[in-house]
């Protein structure tokens, strides 16, 4: 019997090793402990255990995006370890019990919902890129579209800034969607180098990484009275005044080339 469940725990060792990662963030790993036992107790006692159907219920079979769609509301409005797995539950309008059949913990649940919401935004991506031309266009419907997805789901663009890939699918899929819109940002940019419309002495990578750092930064730190617009029009103006083709900006970096 013993040998039994240490089977099973070094079955879900490797699952979990992602989730280790990601809380030794500081900012995630507050109340580690408790959110770890809370997971703990509900793995026992729920994923050990084969689903019981009841007789002549039908299983949902848009149960599992429900909890998702909870979850990003919960987990978009306050921190990790802020949010009960309780709560969730509630939320979702089902037990605690499925909660846990359905994610292994709180933490795979929170990844779910990052990567659902990322979804959504490509989708308006997608939608709002095809009305642009230009590349500065493009570049400014990028940040102005992140903006204002991530605006009331602050929470989620912190951890998004700081992942690095590691084993696990849920893992490997929550980087994947962050490169996707880096690279996105990196293309338009390298659009702009080639059409004459950008520096071409600065690196593309680097100014996407940058661009996305500003919006992090005015999601995370913003005042109450602070607005989407506001904080677009001033990354805007902050990356283009320093981006743009212009003759002067390359006379001052050359001149500080010959002073040093």
């Amino acid at each position: 019997m013993v040998t039994g469940k240490v089977k099973r725990a070094g079955k879900n060792q490797s699952s979990t090793e992602s989730e280790t990662r990601l809380l030794s963030l500081p900012w995630l790993a507050q109340n580690g402990q408790t959110e770890a036992s809370e997971d703990a107790a509900g793995s026992e006692n729920d994923l050990t255990r084969p689903l019981k159907r009841r007789p002549g219920r039908r299983p949902d079979p848009h149960l599992r995006q429900r909890i998702i769609k909870s979850a990003c509301q919960l987990f978009g409005a306050r921190e990790f370890h802020r949010v009960r797995a309780q709560e969730l539950a509630e939320r979702a309008g089902v037990g605690k019990g499925t909660l846990y059949r359905c994610f292994r913990s709180k933490r795979e649940l929170y990844l779910a919902a990052i990567i659902d919401g990322f979804a959504q935004l490509q989708c308006k991506l997608a939608q709002a890129m095809a009305q642009a031309h230009s590349p500065r266009q493009k570049v400014e419907t990028i940040i102005r579209q992140t903006t204002e997805y991530f605006w009331d789901r602050k929470y989620f663009f912190v951890i998004l800034q700081s992942v690095e890939p590691g084993s696990g699918s849920l893992y490997n899929r929550f980087y994947a969607e962050r490169t996707k819109l880096v690279e996105m940002l990196q293309s338009t940019i390298s659009l702009g180098i080639e059409a004459g419309e950008l520096r071409s002495d600065l690196d593309p990578r680097l100014c996407a990484e940058a661009l996305l750092g500003m919006v992090r930064a005015l999601i995370r730190f913003r005042n109450r009275t602070d607005t989407p617009e506001l904080a677009v029009q001033t990354i805007l103006a902050i990356f283009f005044g320093g981006m743009e083709a212009k003759s002067g900006g390359r006379e001052i970096i050359t001149r500080r080339k010959r002073s040093g």
